[in-house]
């Protein structure tokens, strides 16, 4: 059975159950013959014990049909917005973690390039710190140490910017972020 009433024939009359029924009902409330849907004469309401404003059969009065469908906005636009802020945490935390793996071999390439020319385990550490703290990373103590052909490696901690896994502490972990790194500079 069709209760759908958004399609209208070319005359203008709506189809399906809700198009029947407006046709039987005039927009008073009052049957093509004069007297009321209830059975009562002219000016009688349609409905028999219904108040003014009250839903009739055909459907919902159209100040209850603007609350449906406010109601109904409502939910999809909190919806959209929290599929927003799940997507940008979790794209966010995903994209900090690969960076702060290119990030780590670029320090490590920093501390090889300074051990070559300086044989100072202190220069390098610093060399490497400069590089991570360009993008707001440090180098975790004593993990910096190197390799016979002066290839360094190394590990960086940095925390991924969020907007609601950082205030959860159970999830707090997930944007403390620790990347290992190697690099070996080939200055010739």
């Amino acid at each position: 059975m069709d209760f759908g009433d958004d399609f209208a024939g070319t005359s203008g009359q709506s189809f399906g159950l809700v198009g029947r029924v407006r046709r039987i009902l005039r927009p008073s409330g009052r049957r093509a013959g004069g007297r009321g849907a209830g059975g009562r004469g002219a000016g009688g309401d349609s409905a028999v014990g219904r108040e003014p404003g009250a839903p009739t059969a055909a459907g919902p009065d159209e100040g209850e049909r603007g609350d449906i469908i406010l109601g109904w906005l409502t939910k999809l636009v909190i919806g959209i917005s929290l599929t927003g802020v799940v997507a940008f945490d979790g794209v966010s935390i995903g994209v900090a973690h690969v960076s702060a793996m290119d990030d780590a071999n670029s320090a490590a390439l920093s501390a090889s390039r300074e051990w070559q020319t300086s044989h100072d385990a202190a220069r390098a550490f610093a060399a490497a710190q400069q590089t991570a703290a360009e993008h707001g990373e440090t180098v975790v103590e004593n993990s910096l140490r190197f390799d016979s052909n002066g290839t360094a490696h190394l590990d960086i901690r940095r925390e991924a910017t969020t907007l609601v896994v950082r205030h959860i502490h159970a999830l707090r972990s997930w944007i403390e972020i620790t990347a290992s790194g190697s690099g070996r500079s080939v200055s010739g």
